[in-house]
C-alpha cells in the first residue's frame, strides 16, 4: 500500500507531537481530523502584490482594496495542492483570515473557485473562537500569531514557509512553538 503525501505529512507531524511531549493516556480525546483550518494571506495566497496596491489608496480604504482586488494575489501551490487532499478525502476546509470583512469583496469568491467547497471567515480580533467553533484540528499557518491561535484552540499546528519575497516580515519564527514545519 503507498501512502499518499498528505498522508505521510500527517503522520510526522503527529510523531512530532508526540516527541513533543504530547502524551496519550486512557481518556485522552482522539482528535477527529474532519476539519482542517488555513490561514489565506501568505498561507494559501501569496498576497503582497494585493497589499502594496493597497498601499496607495486612502488609508480608510485599505481593506476594501485588498479584499476586492483577490486576482492581484496569486496560489501558494504547496498549500493549495494539500488543502484539495483534505478536501478529496472528505474533510471540510475553513480559510480563516485576520482581514475584516468589507462591502464588495471578492475574497470569497475567489477562494471557492480555488478551493471549490470550501468555508471562509473573516476573524479580525482573531482566529482562536473560529478554529474552536468550527473544531478545526489542524491549522496550517504562516505566522507565529497562527501557531498560538491554533495551540491556544487545541488544532495541530502546522507552519507553512513563508514566501521570500513577502512585503510582511514580522512574526514569523519557524519551529517556535515545536510545531511541524512544512519544507
Amino acid at each position: 500500500m503507498r501512502l499518499s503525501t498528505l498522508t505521510l505529512l500527517v503522520a510526522i507531524a503527529w510523531v512530532i507531537a508526540i516527541l513533543g511531549g504530547c502524551v496519550a493516556t486512557q481518556n485522552a480525546v482522539v482528535v477527529n481530523p474532519s476539519v482542517i483550518g488555513f490561514d489565506v494571506d501568505d498561507c494559501v495566497l501569496f498576497s503582497s502584490p494585493s497589499f502594496l496596491a493597497a498601499d496607495k489608496v486612502a488609508k480608510s480604504e485599505f481593506w476594501s482594496f485588498v479584499n476586492s482586488h483577490s486576482t492581484l494575489s496569486t496560489p501558494i501551490d504547496k498549500v493549495v495542492t494539500i488543502a484539495k487532499n483534505h478536501l478529496a478525502m472528505g474533510r471540510t476546509v475553513v480559510l480563516i483570515t485576520a482581514r475584516p470583512r468589507t462591502d464588495g469583496e471578492d475574497l470569497t469568491s475567489c477562494m471557492q473557485q480555488l478551493l471549490p467547497g470550501v468555508q471562509l471567515l473573516f476573524c479580525p480580533k482573531g482566529k482562536t473562537l473560529a478554529m474552536r467553533a468550527f473544531h478545526v484540528s489542524m491549522f496550517y499557518g504562516d505566522s507565529d500569531s497562527d501557531m498560538e491561535d491554533a495551540i491556544a484552540a487545541g488544532a495541530l499546528p502546522v507552519r507553512t514557509v513563508r514566501p521570500t519575497a513577502s512585503n510582511y516580515k514580522g512574526k514569523n519564527n519557524p519551529g517556535k512553538f515545536r510545531e511541524f514545519v512544512l519544507p
